[in-house]
């Protein structure tokens, strides 16, 4: 499953879990991901892998728009 995420400046999606592996590939922009314990800041052509039932959350803290494609994949 893929989804696309369009976050605008200032907003959050709060950390949570899922029983899957998951792929970020941030399109566009910059933001903070946070995986686990870590945060991290990433922009455009970044890949990031998160394993399944680790949580995870999504912080934009800039002026422009970040667009994230989240990629679902099951075992």
């Amino acid at each position: 499953m893929m989804v696309h995420l369009s976050l605008q400046p200032g907003d959050t999606i709060a950390k949570h879990a899922a029983p899957l592996d998951v792929c970020f590939l941030v399109l566009e922009g910059k933001g903070i991901v946070e995986i686990g314990e870590e945060c991290k800041e990433v922009e455009a052509n970044t890949l990031i892998e998160r394993p399944a039932n680790c949580g995870h959350g999504w912080k934009n803290e800039s002026e422009a728009i970040l667009r994230v494609v989240v990629i679902k994949m099951k075992k």
